[in-house]
């Protein structure tokens, strides 16, 4: 499956890869063309250097703006594409294997039908249930990893990149920040874990509510005829509230996440520029 969905939509992904690659390329050139530009600013002299690179930086952040917006396009529509293949595939699935159930159902012997019947309903609710939720939340899972999945390749580039660059300027201080990224990592992996668990309740809490709320529908009727309908809305309240809950908790953790993200950079800043201070470097415009 994997092979075919590469196959099938491949092509159009690494193109959008390689516009990203020029992107974080141009991105990384920025600093290295502001640099040569406050240099040449101090010599009143080289006017035509200046004039030159200024040129480039907008020429440079031209072409990234262009690039990033082909990335996300290609992304985006690799990603729908994806989405739909993948609904489709569930969908056919749920046919086939409903097909195949309705089969089995005829050849049993008709002394046990009614058992029979009371089972296939519940298990015909479990799989429309199932079913919703990967259409609805694995389906759309799929197309929200394939925009920034490019990021895993990306990331390296740039994270080499920037290490080779800032030991440039900064030499042995630019360690300082990749100790601070290091310390940062166990925080991050278990907002990611605790993340990733309460995505899991959450899809469990909604799993049982869609499946009760199939359960009533297909039996409205007995409900009526029983007086069922204030235990059933209690019982549904009690599913969605825990479903709320859970919600919550996840929102909570991916506000964290945020938090730490944006706090990471700052601090890697502060902690790199304060160890260049304190091996003896002096810090200039250019160099920040």
């Amino acid at each position: 499956l994997l092979f075919g969905l590469i196959r099938a939509f491949g092509f159009h992904w690494y193109i959008g890869c390689f516009f990203k690659f020029i992107y974080d390329t141009c991105q990384l050139s920025m600093p290295l063309l502001l640099s040569a530009l406050l240099k040449v600013l101090a010599h009143r002299d080289l006017t035509k250097e200046a004039y030159c690179i200024c040129t480039a930086i907008v020429a440079t952040a031209i072409l990234s703006t262009a690039v990033l917006h082909q990335y996300f396009q290609r992304t985006y529509r690799t990603g729908m594409r994806l989405k739909a293949a993948a609904t489709a595939l569930i969908f056919d699935k749920a046919l086939v294997a409903r097909h195949l159930d309705e089969k089995e159902e005829k050849s049993h012997e008709k002394d046990t039908e009614e058992k029979k019947d009371a089972d296939t309903s519940q298990k015909e609710n479990q799989k429309s249930s199932t079913v919703q939720n990967l259409m609805s939340v694995d389906a759309q899972r799929l197309q929200d990893n394939m925009t920034y999945l490019a990021t895993i390749g990306s990331g390296i580039y740039q994270i080499v990149v920037c290490l080779y660059l800032l030991f440039a300027q900064l030499r042995y201080a630019a360690f300082g920040g990749t100790f601070v990224m290091l310390i940062f990592l166990p925080v991050t992996q278990r907002v990611i874990l605790a993340s990733r668990k309460f995505q899991s309740r959450v899809l469990v809490h909604k799993d049982a509510r869609i499946k009760l709320q199939s359960e009533a529908l297909s039996g409205m009727k007995i409900i009526k005829l029983y007086a069922y309908e204030e235990p059933l809305s209690k019982q549904l309240k009690k599913l969605r509230t825990a479903e709320l809950e859970a919600l919550w908790k996840y929102k909570i953790v991916a506000v964290l996440s945020r938090i730490v993200y944006a706090v990471v950079p700052t601090a890697v800043s502060l902690s790199t520029f304060a160890m260049y201070t304190l091996l003896g470097g002096k810090l200039t415009v250019s160099r920040v």
